[in-house]
Parts: C-alpha cells; sequence; structure tokens
C-alpha cells in the first residue's frame, strides 16, 4: 500500500520489489486527497505499465476495499502476467555494474542468501542493492562467501573495486 500523493518517492521502492519477483498488487491510498492536489492517476495505465493490478482506495471511507478484495481473490502469486520479471534499464553507467555483480553471484550463494531471506529474490534485485551498499544484502553475502569459496581471479578483476574484498 502507497500513498497516492506521493507516488514518485513511493514507486522506487514498488519497482524494488517487482525487481525482485516478488508478487505484488499495488494499492494506491488516499486518492481523494491526491485529486484534491491536482494530481491524476491512470490505475489501469499503471497496471499495464508495470504488469501488476494496481487498486485505488481511500481507505478511511471504505472505498475501493471491495475492489481490492476482488483482486485479492483473483491473484495467483507467480501467475504469467507476475513472472514477466520486471526489468528497468539503468542505463550504460549502470547496468555493466549490475551485469558484473550478477556474475559474481554464484548460484550457490543466490540459493543460500535466498534461502537465509526465504524470498527468492532475483540475482539482479540482489546485485541492485549490493551497488546501493545495502547492509543487509552485504551481511548475507559475507555470510553466503564464508560458506562458499569464491576467491576466483577472474571474479575478482570483474568486481567493482568496493566488492572484491567481501
Amino acid at each position: 500500500m502507497v500513498d497516492a500523493r506521493n507516488l514518485r518517492r513511493m514507486l522506487s521502492f514498488t519497482l524494488q520489489l517487482l525487481e525482485a519477483g516478488l508478487p505484488l498488487i499495488l494499492v494506491l491510498n488516499m486518492m481523494d486527497e491526491a485529486e484534491e492536489r491536482g494530481i491524476e492517476i491512470e490505475i489501469s495505465k499503471l497496471s499495464q505499465l508495470l504488469g501488476i493490478p494496481v487498486v485505488g482506495t481511500i481507505s478511511r471511507e471504505g472505498k475501493g476495499i471491495e475492489e481490492l478484495k476482488t483482486a485479492i481473490s483473483e491473484f495467483t502469486p507467480g501467475d504469467d502476467a507476475q513472472k514477466s520479471e520486471q526489468k528497468l534499464d539503468y542505463g550504460t553507467e549502470i547496468e555493466p555494474y549490475i551485469k558484473a555483480v550478477e556474475g559474481l553471484l554464484d548460484p550457490a550463494k543466490e540459493a543460500e542468501i535466498s534461502a537465509e531471506i526465504s524470498t527468492g529474490i532475483s540475482k539482479r534485485a540482489i546485485s541492485l542493492l549490493l551497488l546501493q551498499e545495502d547492509r543487509t544484502a552485504l551481511e548475507y553475502l559475507r555470510r553466503a562467501q564464508k560458506n562458499t569459496y569464491c576467491g576466483e581471479e577472474s571474479h575478482e578483476k570483474k568486481a567493482p573495486k568496493k566488492f572484491r574484498n567481501l
């Protein structure tokens, strides 16, 4: 559930969840206040662009709750529409680093990290978190590295400097 008045700010977290491959229904709450501020949100277009169900609500008035219940009852985690793995293009300055970090995450580490956090987050999502220096992701990677040797020279050369000695 995100505040429709601050959709720009809230959308980045939503996109992170999508890139992680997590099942998701986006609920835009406080639609009335967003409209009062002149914010127009085309819910069906947003749903189409994101590839997930999007529902507008005004929870304090109970508006949109029935639509939300319907969306939840019709929602199937792992549905093909959800599995389309939303992938943003971060451009030529960032994508090579994402690919390099993904290359460092061998399947054993990815499985261990995923098992540790019980979500099955994609390698790309983990790579993005690592590039943002997310402390939790870095700690999970350190734990996985202790359990799995990954000191191959070729990997060290590909890795951005800040990730070479995790």
